[in-house]
């Protein structure tokens, strides 16, 4: 029995040695190696947690904190149940910088916003905020170029709102932005211009050149400071140059220059490209000047604020408080008439709206040679006229009906214009 055993055992040997002799060093098999649990480093040791119950004044319920690292004592995250509703995660490098920090609802965990980290833990690399459905309503990454940019979205998470583009190594100086419609049509642009002027354009809903508004820089001006640091986004002190296109987004409607805060003036241009008005405003109201087919000056109109406005000359004007309802922007004062040179002709003075003296000029256009006063109901009272140093009168009855011939259109404050002024641009049009 012995040597039947040595046998077979002898032959098995023989056998095993046989089988295994064609294997190469790449066919045996190999120790798995097992998955770090954290980064990896495959000699990450065990992790531990630690949670802490937090104090009231802190704002936080808990907060949970992971170690772990090649000396298991490095944290490498923290979970905060925040008292707010929320719940933050924070994910740290295995040398202890910050990579990653998520903020989420806890009640749906429902992401609210996320934030990635360069190398150093400490400068932001894309910063992530979403709607309360969960998409996409922000991404705001660092370029190259150390510039940032931030991008919006509406609810749907893919149609973009707006662009911000930062100043290089800035986080709140702007260089442009962009805000879009629905339609993806681009509806407001903002540019930044390195003399520290600013362009502000808003766009018809098809996406033309509705207007364009620059604000020149004066640094002699200590009112001029920059559009970007002005509170309302608009600066009301510096120069401003506004152009209002046509729904063509090519044709010129109206270029207005401002000259001051509280001054500026428009020149409004018909659909043909031909001037029709000029405009000054100013502190005390508007006075329009009033072209002809050939831009040729004929009429000037002198509106004045309702308030603050005491209404002396001429003489039989009825003071202010008698007048009865005003205009919100004002009331038309006067109209003067010009000849081909621009001088005057004629000084029409009105009250409500009605005339009441009419003074008539020379072609010197300094000597007045007649005044005419008119009743309230538009017939013509008396004239004077100066003759050689002398006055001589002459008087009406209103059944005689004299009345003052005058076009019509220049006695209105019509046709409605665009009120453009340093503080507000017009609205986009629907």
């Amino acid at each position: 029995m012995t040597n039947k055993h040595a046998l077979k055992s002898l032959f098995l040997l023989i056998a095993f040695t046989f089988f295994f002799s064609g294997c190469t060093k790449t066919e045996l098999p190999q120790k798995p190696i097992s998955p770090p649990t954290n980064g990896n480093n495959p000699l990450t040791k065990q992790s531990k947690e630690i949670t802490e119950v937090r104090p009231e004044s802190s704002g936080e319920l808990w907060r949970k904190t992971t170690h772990g690292g090649v000396d298991g004592k490095t944290v490498i995250k923290t979970q905060t149940a925040r008292r707010d509703g929320t719940l933050e995660h924070k994910y740290y490098r295995d040398n202890g910088t910050l990579k990653l920090v998520t903020l989420e609802n806890s009640s749906d965990n429902i992401l609210k916003s996320r934030t990635t980290f360069e190398a150093d833990g400490s400068t932001i690399a894309v910063f992530e905020e979403f709607h309360p459905n969960g998409n996409l309503q922000s991404i705001e990454k660092l370029g190259k170029d150390n510039k940032r940019e931030k991008l919006s979205y509406y609810e749907d998470g893919t149609s973009l709102y707006q662009r911000i583009t930062y100043k290089a190594g800035s986080t709140y100086e702007q260089e442009s932005l962009e805000r879009f419609r629905k339609n993806g049509t681009l509806a407001h642009s903002e540019k930044f211009l390195s003399d520290k002027s600013t362009e502000i354009c808003n766009y018809y809903p098809d996406g033309k050149l509705y207007v364009k508004k620059v604000v020149l820089y004066n640094p002699s001006d200590s009112h001029s400071w920059s559009y970007r640091y002005y509170g309302n986004g608009y600066n009301p002190y510096g120069k401003s140059e506004v152009t209002v296109y046509a729904p063509d987004g090519q044709t010129v409607m109206v270029k207005s220059t401002s000259t001051s805060y509280s001054t500026s003036e428009a020149l409004y241009y018909s659909s043909a490209g031909k001037l029709q008005y000029k405009r000054v405003f100013s502190y005390n109201g508007v006075e329009t000047t009033i072209y002809d087919e050939n831009e040729k000056a004929v009429a000037c109109q002198i509106q004045r604020r309702s308030y603050g406005y005491t209404y002396t000359s001429p003489s039989t004007a009825t003071p202010v408080a008698q007048r009865g309802p005003m205009p919100v922007d004002g009331y038309l004062e006067e109209v003067q008439l010009l000849d081909e040179n621009g001088n005057w002709t004629k000084r029409i003075h009105l009250n409500n709206d009605q005339i009441r003296e009419v003074w008539q000029y020379g072609e010197d256009n300094f000597s007045r040679t007649a005044t005419r006063y008119y009743r309230s109901d538009g017939t013509l009272e008396k004239e004077e006229f100066n003759e050689d140093g002398k006055t001589r009168i002459e008087t009406h009855e209103a059944s005689e009906n004299i009345r003052e011939d005058i076009n019509p259109d220049y006695l209105k404050l019509e046709p409605s214009y665009l009120k453009i002024d340093n503080y507000t641009l017009p609205e986009i049009p629907d």
